[in-house]
C-alpha cells in the first residue's frame, strides 16, 4: 500500500461464549482488538474502529503513515 493509503476492515466480532452442538458458518472468530493490535504492529495506524450498528459487525480503519505529512502526525 501506498503511503497514505488507507485500509478498511470489516468482520464480525466473537460472541460471548455459548455452548453449541454444532456451527452452520465461521463468522464471528474475530477478536477486533487483536486485528487492531496486529495491524498497528504492521506500520499501520488505526485510525479508527466500532460498531457499525448491526449485531456484532465492527469496522477498523488504518492508515500507512507518510513520514512529514502533518495529518499523519494528528493520527
Amino acid at each position: 500500500m501506498k503511503p497514505g493509503g488507507r485500509a478498511v476492515i470489516v468482520d464480525f466480532a466473537k460472541p460471548p461464549r455459548q455452548k453449541r452442538t454444532f456451527k452452520l458458518h465461521r463468522h464471528g472468530h474475530t477478536d477486533p482488538d487483536k486485528v487492531a493490535v496486529d495491524i498497528g504492529q504492521s506500520g499501520f495506524d488505526v485510525v479508527e474502529q466500532g460498531d457499525v450498528g448491526t449485531r456484532r459487525l465492527r469496522y477498523l480503519i488504518a492508515r500507512k503513515p507518510v513520514s512529514g505529512d502533518p495529518i499523519a502526525e494528528k493520527l
